[in-house]
């Protein structure tokens, strides 16, 4: 392709040029060339071997190098100078890692020092004679046989928390037959024995029906504040 002639923004053609001419003079896009075997002028963005050229895109330098090899284990990401793991490795990491909370938490829950084994002797005597004070105190003339049960207890900062599960056969008034009154309930005693607070977490069938119940038992409760417990 030889020969060409140009016209820029409407002005008369110029030429003739050679292909290579018209190339280093960088025209823009929609310059009008026309050459021998072509019926009309047409824009040089047309004409393949006129359209600009685009440059080559520049090269992108990594300040980290890739693996040697990307497909060994995926394309996961890692340290520089280490190898990557594997997924069988970051399983077992994780097994790993799950297996030792466990143990901790059993281990805590076995030998902490809420435990405390020496501690068990004071926790049935305030469990007993908290139960024994209850009965009195709620059912004085018609209340008998007490029994208790410690669910579970917890000794932190001086306190005891200790969920007891107590047992009477008595009658919340006067009016009322005697049944077996049941309540579980979570108490905290200070170290020293002195009785602090109470929550009711539990009724059995005959606590429920007779509601006085609850009055009788919360005055009681509330009046054993300070109370001691040895």
């Amino acid at each position: 392709m030889n020969n060409l002639f140009y016209s820029v923004n409407g002005q008369p053609g110029v030429g003739p040029v050679t292909l290579q001419q018209y190339l280093q003079l960088n025209l823009p896009p929609d310059t009008l060339v026309w050459f021998e075997g072509q019926a009309d002028w047409k824009k040089a963005s047309d004409i393949p071997e006129l359209a600009p050229q685009q440059p080559p895109a520049p090269p992108i330098f990594l300040s980290t190098p890739p693996p040697a090899n990307p497909t060994a284990y995926g394309t996961q990401p890692h340290l520089p100078g280490y190898p990557p793991a594997s997924p069988s490795t970051n399983r077992k990491t994780i097994l790993y890692i799950v297996g030792g909370v466990v143990a901790l938490f059993v281990l805590f829950k076995l030998f902490g020092s809420s435990k405390d084994k020496s501690r068990e002797p004071y926790v049935q005597t305030y469990a007993s004679h908290f139960a024994a004070k209850l009965m009195q105190a709620t059912y004085p003339v018609t209340g008998k046989n007490p029994t208790y049960d410690v669910v579970d207890w917890e000794y932190s900062g001086g306190v005891y928390e200790i969920e007891v599960k107590t047992n009477w056969q008595g009658s919340c008034t006067i009016f009322d037959s005697p049944c077996d009154v049941g309540y579980t309930v979570l108490l905290h005693v200070t170290e020293n024995g002195k009785f602090q607070d109470y929550e009711i977490t539990q009724r059995n069938t005959c606590a429920t029906q007779h509601q006085i119940c609850d009055v009788a038992l919360g005055a009681v409760l509330n009046a054993l504040e300070n109370t001691d417990l040895n």
